[in-house]
Order: C-alpha cells, then sequence, then structure tokens
C-alpha cells in the first residue's frame, strides 16, 4: 500500500512539474515554458527579409523609440518589429527600429546619416532576422522584408509618411532588377496604389517577400532633381492605348523575375506624370496653404506651408479615365491658397497634362491676401529631364 501510495505521490509530482513549466500565450494557446508567438512579435518568419534565422536572441540592442525630431516617418501596417536601414543595409546605416502596427513612427535623426537633403532607399529586416544575422549583413542585404523610396529633407519637418504595405514579408518572392539609372516605385493595383515595393537605380537583384496570390503591379519612376529642389514622379505608358503600363503576376512558390530597367525606352513608351505642376509664389507677409476643397496639399518633398518670400512647386495629379488613361486636359475648380483662416480660391481653369504653372499671393493681410492670374510656363520636358534624350 505504501509503495502504490509513493508511486502515485510521485507521479503527482511530475505531473505538477509539467504544468508549472508549461504557460499560456495571448492567443490561449499552450506554450512551453518560452514565448511561442516571438516570430509574430519579433519580425515573422525566414519569408521575411533574409534567408538565415538560426541563432540569434529574442531582443536586440536597437531603438524603438518614437523620435522626434525625425529622420522619416513611418506607418507600419504588418505584425512584425523592424529595423531599418538608410540605402546598402549594413551595420553603418542602421537607422532605428518600427515596432508592429505602429503609425507615424519617426526614425531616428543621426547627422551621420543624414547630413543633408536627398532622397535614398529605405529598407527594412525584420527583428529577428537582423538579430540572426546582425555579425554578417551582407548575407540578407539583397533580401530585405520591404522596400520604399523616401526622402529626407533637411529644413523641413519629415512628417511625409511612408507606409510599409501589408502584403510585405510572405512567402513569395518577386526579385526585381533595375539596369536604368531611376528609382522605380513599384505600386499595386493602378500606378497610384499601394506602395509594395521599390528597386534602386542600377540595381542587379532586390528580392520582394510577398503574400501569395494575384497582382497587378505598376512601375513608377522617380528622380530627385536637386537645382530644382523636386522629386519627379513619371509613369510609363502603353504606346498603343495610352494607359499607365502594368504587368500580372500570380506569386506562389515559384519565384518571379522583373527587370523594370528596361521599361526605359522612349521609343517604346510615353511618359507621363499624369497631372500638372503649380508653383506658388509666396509675396504675401503671411506663411500660406495650398488646397483643394478641405485638403490640404504636400509637396513632394513635404512641405505643405509657404513662407513668405519664397515659392514652393505643387504637383496635382488628374482622375485616370475608366480606361485607366489620363487625359490632355482638365477643367479643375476647388483650388484655394491663403492663411488657414482666409483661402483665396482660384478660378476655374483647364490644365494641360505635364505642364508647369505659376501663380503670385501678395499682401499684408491675411484677410486681405490677392491672386495673380494663373501663368501658363513651360511643359515639363521628361526625356530631357531624365535624360532619355542623350
Amino acid at each position: 500500500m505504501k509503495n502504490k501510495l509513493s508511486i502515485l505521490l510521485m507521479v503527482i509530482a511530475v505531473f505538477g512539474m509539467m504544468l508549472v513549466s508549461c504557460e499560456f500565450d495571448a492567443h490561449g494557446k499552450v506554450g512551453n515554458g518560452s514565448n511561442n508567438n516571438n516570430s509574430e512579435q519579433n519580425g515573422g518568419s525566414d519569408n521575411n527579409g533574409g534567408s538565415d534565422n538560426s541563432g540569434g536572441s529574442t531582443t536586440s540592442d536597437v531603438s524603438f523609440e518614437n523620435f522626434s525630431p525625425r529622420s522619416v516617418s513611418v506607418t507600419n501596417t504588418t505584425g512584425a518589429k523592424l529595423i531599418a536601414f538608410k540605402g546598402q543595409i549594413s551595420a553603418n546605416t542602421l537607422i532605428s527600429g518600427v515596432p508592429a502596427h505602429s503609425t507615424n513612427h519617426g526614425l531616428k535623426l543621426d547627422t551621420n546619416l543624414f547630413p543633408s537633403t536627398g532622397d535614398f532607399a529605405l529598407r527594412f529586416l525584420t527583428e529577428e532576422v537582423y538579430n540572426a544575422n546582425k555579425d554578417n549583413l551582407s548575407k540578407v542585404k539583397n533580401a530585405p522584408f520591404a522596400s520604399i523610396y523616401a526622402f529626407y529633407n533637411k529644413e523641413g519637418d519629415n512628417d511625409l509618411v511612408y507606409t510599409i504595405s501589408s502584403h510585405s514579408g510572405g512567402s513569395s518572392k518577386l526579385t526585381l532588377s533595375n539596369n536604368s539609372g531611376f528609382n522605380v516605385e513599384i505600386r499595386n493595383g493602378s500606378a497610384r496604389g499601394e506602395v509594395i515595393g521599390y528597386v534602386g537605380a542600377y540595381t542587379a537583384d532586390t528580392t520582394l517577400y510577398l503574400d501569395s496570390g494575384d497582382y497587378v503591379l505598376y512601375p513608377v519612376f522617380k528622380k530627385y532633381i536637386k537645382k530644382e529642389n523636386e522629386i519627379y514622379s513619371v509613369i510609363p505608358k502603353f504606346k498603343k492605348s495610352g494607359k499607365p503600363f502594368s504587368r500580372d503576376f500570380v506569386l506562389g512558390d515559384q519565384e518571379k523575375k522583373w527587370n523594370v530597367g528596361d521599361l526605359f525606352k522612349p521609343a517604346d513608351m510615353n511618359l507621363s506624370a499624369g497631372g500638372f505642376y503649380l508653383t506658388i509664389q509666396n509675396n504675401a507677409a503671411t506663411a500660406v496653404r495650398f488646397k483643394k476643397g478641405d485638403v490640404e496639399l504636400t509637396t513632394s518633398l513635404g512641405f505643405k506651408g509657404i513662407d513668405p518670400s519664397s515659392a514652393e512647386t505643387f504637383f496635382v495629379p488628374f482622375p485616370k479615365a475608366a480606361d485607366g488613361s489620363y487625359p490632355d486636359e482638365l477643367e479643375v475648380s476647388q483650388l484655394s491658397i491663403g492663411s488657414s483662416s482666409f483661402p483665396n480660391p482660384l478660378k476655374t481653369y483647364t490644365y494641360k497634362r505635364d505642364m508647369k504653372y505659376i501663380i503670385t499671393i501678395s499682401g499684408n493681410e491675411q484677410d486681405d491676401l490677392t491672386l495673380s492670374e494663373i501663368k501658363e510656363g513651360n511643359p515639363v520636358d521628361l526625356n530631357k529631364l531624365f535624360e532619355l534624350d542623350q
């Protein structure tokens, strides 16, 4: 009887130890003493931006603080904690971290990384992949979790928010190459749809890890023109139909490849910005703002307000026609320039696509500002701007 009792007590003790060693995770599942949710919280599996996730710690030494002042503003729509890099992925280009599901998160402003105004590739690794490869980041430099074309403005607040697509970090591979001298955004659904990736100029291979499924992808070519302090975006179009160029992909287990640089052939493609540019010269004694209806418009560099004795250039997109093309000209109303409390409406005007316009605002008091007539400038010579005729 004593032997049976001893055996029973031993079984109870062992079972109790097993219970102590188990825990319930946040989803109500039984764990094994460690956090079963690490892959979700720390950046996902080996599909999310790197081929080797073995080893590494579960926490990194990277700051995830929401910095102010900031270098870049980021919204992370994914469930992965991410590490941001400026340009090439390396220890020397690491900026700071981005929490999962964060909105308008400020990245660290390191003056050594951001000494002056300019555009760059903003690349991300998951925290898990970074931890596993931080001693040899060259192993994952061509396989970021996400890539975005971004801009740092030394004179601005850098509150223009760049969004990391929810499609990022899937198991399907789309490898992009770009043998042209221009930066290329990859957008989904339309030429102004969600940015799901980016490939820099003269880049051999950049692999995007995306969710499996059907995609209609549109390349948008971008270039920062320093002397004009403006980022120009141009959309290649089918020459026959005039519609923005697109390519259908079915992403699954098999890796797909696309050299987007091959699209930059002026003989085969038309180029268009898909709207017009308006330069506002502010000769008033107060800062002014440019609005379409109730929406305040922003320059490509992230400026909203226009200081006295300065000028800013805004891009105003045309709406797409039913067939996906952009009209050659469009009558536009509901534009206004002025202070927040006293906007001055612009006259209804017919604007031409890819044309530059100039308007001046002047006056001493916010409630008594005067707009000049809209002056038509020169068309934007996209071939010359992008050095395609050289």
